[in-house]
């Protein structure tokens, strides 16, 4: 599952730059594009906490 990866990864990551008692959130930014041939963004949103840290 993809939440259990991103949360082994980010624990990973504290503990290889040996960060200790931090809470860890997972935001999510979601980006809609325009579908003409010039690159435009349309919408962007941001889901803060999206998901909890997965064990």
């Amino acid at each position: 599952d993809k939440r259990r990866r991103l949360s082994k990864l980010a624990l990973g990551y504290l503990a290889h730059r040996r960060i200790k008692d931090t809470n860890c959130r997972f935001d999510v930014v979601g980006i809609l594009m325009d579908n003409k041939k010039v690159r435009k963004v349309k919408h962007i949103e941001l889901i803060k906490n999206a998901f909890p840290e997965v064990p």
